[in-house]
């Protein structure tokens, strides 16, 4: 379902936006939001609460119901006995991250992968 998402999408913005954006535009469709590839990583999460956490790889491939962000909270709540602040603590993690740990999430891979792809062009 996410890949057709995203091929239809990139279908419709080069159609839309033929010259403008051509070959500028990487669409990328995000199962859940930056906090599953925090738990995902899981060491920097558990380093700054300081607790001992388990990487979870599969993050963003479960548990719609109770989704990351809702689960990063409730440890924030737990431990700090506040709410999760995605602006300053989700930026604060997510440039602490090791990203190859994350690269086991099929969608970050791919999203990973793409923004390499695209930088050696650019960088040539």
């Amino acid at each position: 379902k996410v890949n057709k998402l995203k091929n239809w999408l990139k279908k419709l913005v080069d159609k839309k936006f033929k010259k403008q954006l051509q070959n500028k535009y990487f669409p990328h469709i995000a199962v859940h939001q930056i906090e599953s590839w925090i738990l995902a990583e899981g060491k920097t999460l558990g380093e700054y609460l300081k607790i001992s956490l388990e990487p979870d790889p599969k993050a963003e491939e479960k548990n719609f119901q109770n989704p990351p962000v809702k689960r990063i909270n409730k440890l924030f709540k737990s431990h700090f006995h506040r709410e999760y602040k995605k602006i300053i603590d989700g930026k604060s993690l997510f440039k602490k991250m090791d990203f190859d740990t994350v690269n086991e999430c099929s969608y970050f891979e791919s999203f990973y992968n793409a923004l390499q792809k695209v930088a050696k062009q650019y960088i040539k």
